[in-house]
């Protein structure tokens, strides 16, 4: 009993926490190496994380318009934790729009990058895997 009952936790904690979920489910591109790795969080992505989850707790929703620098890791998170929604839900919604189409494509590839990496009893197959949709059929998400 002991096994399902750790077992039930981890799938808890995946399902709602993007902090453990991230390194457990996602790899990143290293800038440095050039190679993939879990996606941990670095200084500046743990900051808004916090902020994101302390709205959520306070509003039941996120609203945020992020000011961002560049290669602070904000599209990384943003579109991680939009995976994370969509994949682990039913349901559920996210749209990647940016300010020029390529950008819009750049951010939608790094989606479909946290789908064929993610590990396969986690990984919802996808009904559509298009240049600018991903739906998850069984899940009703995209």
């Amino acid at each position: 009993m002991q096994l399902a009952d750790d077992a039930q936790r981890v799938l808890d904690l995946l399902t709602s926490d993007f902090g453990f979920y991230a390194p457990h489910a996602l790899t990143i591109v290293d800038k440095q190496t050039r190679e993939r790795r879990p996606f941990a969080f670095n200084p500046s992505q743990v900051v808004l994380h916090a902020r994101v989850e302390k709205m959520r707790r306070e509003r039941g929703y996120v609203r945020m318009i992020v000011p961002k620098g560049r290669q602070q890791g904000v599209s990384t998170y943003v579109t991680g934790r939009a995976y994370w929604h969509t994949s682990m839900r039913n349901n559920a919604r996210a749209h990647i729009l940016a300010h020029e189409m390529e950008a819009t494509k750049n951010l939608f590839a790094m989606i479909q990058a946290y789908q064929s990496g993610c590990p396969l009893p986690l990984r919802p197959k996808a009904a559509v895997d298009a240049a600018n949709e991903l739906h998850f059929g069984r899940l009703g998400s995209r």
